[in-house]
């Protein structure tokens, strides 16, 4: 049986106290969903998008009032969520609606964040990145995983990943960063 986005989401653990909560976190996270949808990446631009849809939200998620999360609640919930917990509810919800045929072709990529440098100036410098799956038939990332380069580097967590998704006769597609030979 299908379940919805909102009941994946509500799986994500809440790591905010209850002092002073005034949102429920499943219904900040599709606010989030909704504006990058709409095109609003940064945290101002989402605080934006909720001022220019107040009515709509207020009636869709029934809130006290007519007050909507300021740009700072959804930064405070971007930086400090579970990216995993938050990742596997995402991706479990998006999987009911993907299937991987035999023969499929799949892309894997890392890419390093913009803005996400730690000791720019060292030889030591850490920045996250993100590594993605992407089904060239279905047109859909099926995975996600990230990692900070100054812990691990793009080869093994490709590695993990590829033995998480568990698939068989499929062909991946990587970059010739991986074709190295064990020593």
């Amino acid at each position: 049986m299908e379940q919805t986005l909102v009941a994946y989401l509500r799986t994500v653990p809440d790591f905010r106290s209850a002092h002073g909560k005034r949102y429920q976190l499943d219904h900040l996270l599709l606010m989030i969903i909704f504006g990058m949808m709409s095109g609003c990446y940064g945290y101002r631009e989402l605080g934006t998008f909720v001022k220019a849809n107040r009515s709509e939200l207020v009636a869709l998620f029934g809130l006290n009032g007519t007050a909507v999360p300021s740009y700072v609640t959804f930064r405070t919930i971007l930086l400090g969520i579970d990216f995993d917990a938050l990742n596997r509810a995402f991706s479990q919800w998006a999987t009911q609606h993907l299937s991987i045929a035999e023969g499929d072709l799949l892309s894997l990529d890392g890419k390093a964040l913009a803005s996400t440098t730690q000791d720019h100036s060292s030889s030591k410098q850490n920045f996250l990145c993100i590594l993605s799956v992407f089904s060239q038939r279905q047109g859909a990332v099926l995975s996600l995983c990230r990692y900070h380069n100054g812990h691990t580097s793009e080869i093994p967590t490709l590695r993990e990943l590829i033995e998480a998704l568990g698939l068989r006769g499929v062909t991946f597609s990587v970059d010739a960063l991986h074709c190295q030979k064990k020593r």
